[in-house]
């Protein structure tokens, strides 16, 4: 692994606490029953369908949350709500300045 990769991993681990690796016979469900989360979360956070063996899985840890976006909600109206940064929100939700009603954002 690169060091971009490492450092990748580093700021990864600094926001969700912990990088499990697959092993064999491990699933998505096996997972997130072992962190107590729901598979949704952890294919939102680490934006996949499934896992393979030996993949890093990022674990949200259990402060993290699945926002959706309400009717009037803003970057920063998001932000205030979870004393978070704008800029935070703004790389959860993809980096855009604009949100849409029903948009998951991972907090």
């Amino acid at each position: 692994m690169g060091q971009e990769g490492t450092i990748s991993v580093i700021k990864n681990f600094i926001k969700y606490n912990i990088v499990h690796r697959v092993i064999n016979g491990e699933t998505l469900e096996s997972i997130a029953k072992k962190y107590t989360t729901t598979t949704q979360i952890i294919m939102q956070v680490n934006k996949i369908k499934s896992v393979s063996v030996g993949d890093r899985v990022f674990i949200p840890n259990q402060h993290t949350a699945i926002y959706i976006v309400k009717p009037l909600d803003t970057i920063e109206t998001i932000a205030q709500k979870f004393n978070v940064t704008v800029d935070y929100v703004k790389q959860q939700s993809g980096g855009f300045d604009m949100l849409f009603i029903g948009q998951q954002i991972v907090i």
